[in-house]
């Protein structure tokens, strides 16, 4: 089943058989993620996320952990912008077991005073070592910094005060608005059928949903920010980031998106590590990347480096987006940059569990499965043309935001980005 089968509840399936390999990924896809948070439930979705492994009617957390162990299984989960996700990777002889703890955890946890109480504790520490993590201070600034007091602007994690405040009656509330059939996806791939998928999904999911209708609302930005936040530390290290406004996830011109992105900092032999490593040492890590959600997008440049080369990095950075927005790119890296985004495609098709969340994702967001060799013709397909465009439209330095973490400085990266110095 290479296809999206939708149950009697509306729960959605998407199963791809992998019949050269023992390995099954077996994930559970829920549409909701901080973008769909409120300013007092933001951290709410990766806090619930959390609460899932403490306790169900039939296990304690030990429980949980120890009998996936016990078949030589493994249990996470992830909270994104956009999504919030629980799966499993197992041998191919223990998938139905896989698919009772998923199904246990998903329906039957407990939420209980204590475990919260202790829950709570973890999370805030996890708060607290991202508060300590310039690299994280950076990325969580820069995101307020262009998408403003939204969903999309605030940490996944949340806030402190707002993880004290969470109570098992908001818990359960948020999940009756958004865990319900029509906004769950269920991705597996690897060694097993699509039959005797479905029959897991309709002994342990299909039948086990309260909620049939979700209650999405997806706070989106109106507009894009286009600030310089800057947080003040003394460190030995400066951390910078600049956003431009890109496009969403399923946004035909993605594949261009991306292709600059690795001519501009995608390796070791892009112009960015280059110019500003190679030639001149300015940095210790640069790079540039995109992130794609249901409805907008940011390409980000990011660079690490010593308080004292941080101007002349700056200028650097300004120097190669100048210079690619002026002359674009050659055919040489037209032709490099297609064989490494085909190259890590493939890579990544390879690995069960590559496939389990591409699929979930795709099929959660915009109802389409993940099609390798649609993916690999659209690469094929980049152009000269369609990269300049992409260039033009996205390098643009006006629409650009900024943020800085390290010592005080009274150089604006922003204004000087955007002016002609």
């Amino acid at each position: 089943m290479k296809k999206i089968k939708t149950c009697p509840s509306g729960l959605r399936v998407i199963v791809h058989p992998m019949k050269s390999t023992r390995v099954v990924a077996s994930g559970v896809f829920v549409g909701v993620g901080s973008a769909y948070e409120t300013k007092e439930l933001s951290g709410i979705s990766h806090f619930i996320e959390h609460m899932l492994f403490k306790g169900t009617s039939n296990r304690s957390a030990f429980t949980i952990a120890n009998d996936m162990e016990s078949i030589g299984a493994q249990i996470n989960a992830f909270t994104s912008r956009d999504c919030t996700a629980y799966y499993t990777i197992s041998t191919d002889e223990h998938v139905e077991k896989s698919f009772e703890i998923l199904s246990d955890i998903f329906f039957n946890s407990l939420f209980s005073e204590e475990n919260m109480k202790n829950e709570k504790g973890v999370v805030i520490e996890e708060i607290n070592m991202c508060n300590d993590d310039p690299t994280d201070i950076c990325h969580d600034q820069l995101n307020l910094a262009h998408f403003g007091f939204t969903g999309l602007g605030r940490p996944i994690l949340g806030t402190i005060d707002n993880v004290k405040s969470f109570t098992p009656e908001k818990l359960r509330e948020h999940m009756g608005k958004y865990y319900c059939s029509d906004n769950v996806v269920i991705s597996v791939a690897g060694n097993i059928d699509a039959q005797k998928v479905q029959e897991y999904i309709d002994k342990y999911f299909d039948s086990q949903f309260d909620c049939r209708v979700s209650q999405k609302r997806y706070l989106s930005p109106k507009k894009f920010n286009h600030r310089f936040l800057k947080t003040v530390k003394p460190n030995e290290q400066v951390n910078i980031a600049f956003g431009f406004p890109s496009y969403k996830l399923a946004d035909s011109r993605i594949p261009s998106l991306y292709l600059m992105g690795n001519i501009l900092g995608g390796g070791m032999s892009s112009r960015l590590f280059q110019k500003l490593r190679e030639e001149n040492g300015l940095v210790y890590d640069v790079y540039a990347t995109d992130n794609e959600y249901t409805k907008t997008g940011m390409f980000m440049i990011y660079l690490a480096a010593k308080p004292e080369s941080a101007e002349r990095a700056i200028r650097g950075v300004k120097e190669v987006l100048l210079d690619i927005k002026k002359n674009g790119i050659t055919p040489e890296e037209l032709q490099k940059g297609k064989e490494q985004l085909k190259s890590s495609l493939v890579f990544g098709a390879e690995k069960a569990v590559s496939i389990m969340r591409s699929n979930g994702m795709r099929v959660l967001i915009s109802n389409r499965v993940f099609d390798i060799n649609k993916k690999l013709k659209q690469i094929d397909d980049i152009t000269m043309e369609s990269v300049k465009g992409v260039i033009e439209d996205v390098l643009n330095f006006d629409n650009a935001s900024c943020s800085y973490v390290g010592k005080e400085t009274e150089f604006d990266p922003l204004l000087y980005l955007r002016t002609n110095a």
